[in-house]
């Protein structure tokens, strides 16, 4: 069994503010407790993907090595799969609370990136391009544009991906 710590951070960890998350106890993976960079990064899963359950998202969450850790959540619902049928821009519509909450409530320095992922392909968006109904229309005429293959339906795959680089100081406290 995995030992129970406190996951908190000497930086600031974007998701974390945005989700109002500031530390939390829980169970740390076997794999993880040797390595404090690891456990804090399972940590923050565990709370971010609880949080977005109860807004009514459902998320999973992974950690990968890319240039230091970096944290990716992939995120799904609560939007209706009928509301992709007709395009780019109702598709838009469906995450742009989702994006807004994100991006408003972290520092842009801090290294969040927010790509939307439908039918296998990724496309990145940035927090000026959700700011307006005027933009999101732009948007969604440049990516239709861009991909004219990539058709939409009802059947689509939509998905969030979150990625948040993870600051090197971080540190796994025991209880």
């Amino acid at each position: 069994m995995g030992r129970t710590k406190q996951a908190t951070s000497t930086d600031t960890v974007p998701v974390l503010n945005a989700l109002n998350i500031t530390a939390l106890h829980l169970v740390i993976a076997p794999e993880c407790a040797s390595d404090p960079d690891a456990a804090a990064v399972y940590a923050i899963n565990r709370a971010v993907v609880q949080r977005l359950a109860v807004d009514g998202y459902k998320a999973t969450a992974q950690a990968i090595p890319a240039g230091g850790l970096m944290l990716v959540y992939r995120v799904t619902g609560p939007w209706t799969k009928t509301a992709i049928e007709p395009g780019w821009q109702a598709l838009l519509e469906q995450v742009v609370p989702l994006i807004k909450l994100l991006y408003a409530a972290t520092d842009k320095k801090q290294g969040l990136k927010i790509v939307l992922e439908i039918a296998g392909a990724l496309l990145e968006v940035g927090a000026n391009d959700v700011t307006e109904h005027e933009r999101i229309c732009k948007l969604a005429k440049r990516w239709q544009t861009r991909m004219p293959w990539l058709k939409l339906t009802e059947q689509s795959q939509l998905c969030v991906c979150i990625k948040v680089r993870v600051p090197k100081r971080i540190v796994v406290r025991s209880n």
